[in-house]
């Protein structure tokens, strides 16, 4: 990700600030609680009405408040200086909030608790387009008189590289679910506007399914449901027991696009860039 200005100077392709500083978050959480801890604690998320709880790493606290992959981030070190800890948070969104404020209030957070600073950048990345396939566009597009779509069913299989998206969406939200499991930036070339259905099980890029993990895959989802926390309750997540039903048979995600009508091609484009200026390692107090 990381770039010299000389290599840049003399390719000619030196970044361009966009606007100086990201836009702050402008909205903060009613109550927030920030705690430092080991990163053996099991990190999750878990985000429900009103409320939120996080155990990740501030490298995916920045992420998730930024809506970025890592490779969107420049000097990306400075957020791995506390790789050995995680940081729990707790917070409660003010009255009237919804749950798509909450990225531009641990926007706020980051600023305020950790000092987090940084400012945007575009750089030429190598990226994967969203395309219309040559046969045509094969998704039912959601009509009028239907009731209303509920939030589509997202599910990872941590570390296998398999996905499921199940519900009414704009392409745009496909993309956006697509991103964090792919090693390039997903962008939507599609061209369609509106709401359809889209259904997909697929395996990304440069994934190996082995099997034998889903035990410790279930392990892993029935330790945060014994504990009371986690997102075990989250009817997007599939039962333990189903999950090599679910994807032990997952088709490559080109051909399970192309099903969709739909394809990647990869190309390359300019990508906004998060360049951190400064971040502090230890929060201030609660």
């Amino acid at each position: 990700m990381s770039y010299r200005n000389a290599c840049l100077l003399m390719a000619g392709i030196l970044p361009v600030v966009l606007h100086g500083q990201p836009q702050p978050g402008g909205i903060s959480f009613e109550v927030a609680s920030v705690k430092r801890v080991a990163n053996t604690q099991f990190g999750m998320d878990q985000e429900t009405p009103g409320r939120v709880w996080y155990r990740l790493s501030l490298l995916n606290l920045v992420m998730r408040a930024y809506r970025i992959r890592y490779y969107q981030i420049e000097n990306i070190q400075l957020l791995n200086r506390s790789a050995l800890s995680l940081y729990e948070i707790q917070a409660t969104l003010p009255p009237g909030a919804k749950q798509g404020d909450v990225p531009a209030m641990l926007r706020s957070l980051l600023e305020d608790r950790f000092g987090f600073s940084a400012h945007w950048v575009e750089k030429p990345m190598q990226v994967y387009r969203l395309e219309t396939d040559q046969s045509g566009l094969k998704l039912k597009r959601f009509g009028l008189g239907e009731s209303p779509p509920d939030t589509p069913v997202r599910i990872w299989v941590v570390g296998q590289g398999l996905i499921k998206f199940n519900g009414v969406a704009t392409p745009q939200q496909l993309v956006e679910f697509l991103s964090p499991g792919m090693d390039h930036p997903v962008i939507d070339r599609t061209g369609s506007q509106g709401l359809f259905h889209i259904s997909l099980s697929a395996r990304l890029h440069g994934h190996e399914i082995d099997v034998s993990t889903f035990p410790l895959l279930k392990q892993a989802q029935d330790r945060p449901a014994a504990g009371g926390g986690g997102r075990a309750g989250d009817p997007g997540r599939p039962a333990g027991a189903s999950i090599t039903e679910t994807f032990a048979n997952a088709s490559d995600i080109d051909a399970a696009l192309k099903k969709l009508g739909l394809r990647l091609e990869k190309g390359s484009e300019n990508v906004k860039v998060l360049v951190v200026d400064s971040v502090n390692d230890t929060p201030t107090e609660n």
